[in-house]
């Protein structure tokens, strides 16, 4: 058996990916400009945890990022639930302020027993009549400052590549070896943050169509 001195072949191709995320419109209480802060604050995000857990090994936590300074309520910072297990966003920074807020948000230490909790978290607000009466109505003219308004948001990259070698047996039989590698640096990618700010590692694979690291190997014998 021969062997010729050719070398290993690297072929490969790459992928950038950018992407864009709509500002919140949902909300009448616009207290300041949009931050982008990208991955500066990494966060732990528990709200997935059922209220019901009562060990570590029910938590449902996921690493993520505050991408940009939306809204998220008091109740779901740094919070834990009847049993002590963590069921909030852990990791924002001290100077947190969101850009916008709905009409009445959660106030720091606000329960469901308060006067006014039915319209925490809302855009509700009750309005006196000249009769006495009262009513409930949502601030929203339909115009609100940030509709179809957006920021651009995570750039993602990715990266597949092939090394091949062919030896040659004989001299009109060779065998082919290929070792093709799908997302080499295995990266996980991000999706755009929601209106709350969040930017969640929880099911990011696949956002962009970008998959765990795959390989395989093959061999081809021509004659």
């Amino acid at each position: 058996m021969t062997q010729n001195a050719v070398c290993w072949t690297i072929s490969g191709s790459g992928t950038i990916v950018s992407s864009w995320f709509a500002l919140d419109s949902s909300n009448w209480n616009i207290t300041g400009k949009p931050q982008v802060y990208g991955r500066k604050y990494p966060i732990l995000d528990c709200t997935g945890t059922p209220a019901t857990a009562e060990t570590p090994a029910d938590e449902r936590c996921y690493p993520g990022y505050l991408y940009w300074n939306g809204y998220i309520s008091q109740k779901q910072i740094a919070t834990y639930n009847a049993n002590g297990i963590p069921n909030g966003f852990f990791g924002l920074p001290p100077d947190y302020k969101p850009a916008v807020t709905p009409i009445t948000s959660w106030p720091v230490g606000g329960k469901t027993t308060d006067p006014n909790a039915s319209n925490y978290d809302t855009n509700f607000v009750n309005i006196k009549l000249n009769n006495g009466s009262v009513r409930r109505v949502t601030v929203d003219n339909g115009l609100n400052p940030w509709r179809n308004q957006y920021l651009f948001g995570p750039m993602n990259w990715n990266l597949d590549s092939s090394p091949r070698k062919t030896f040659r047996m004989r001299e009109s039989v060779q065998l082919r070896v290929s070792f093709d590698v799908c997302n080499v640096f295995n990266l996980q990618g991000l999706n755009p943050p929601g209106t709350n700010g969040i930017a969640s590692l929880q099911s990011s694979y696949g956002g962009f169509g970008f998959r765990p690291r795959q390989a395989q190997g093959s061999m081809r014998l021509e004659f």
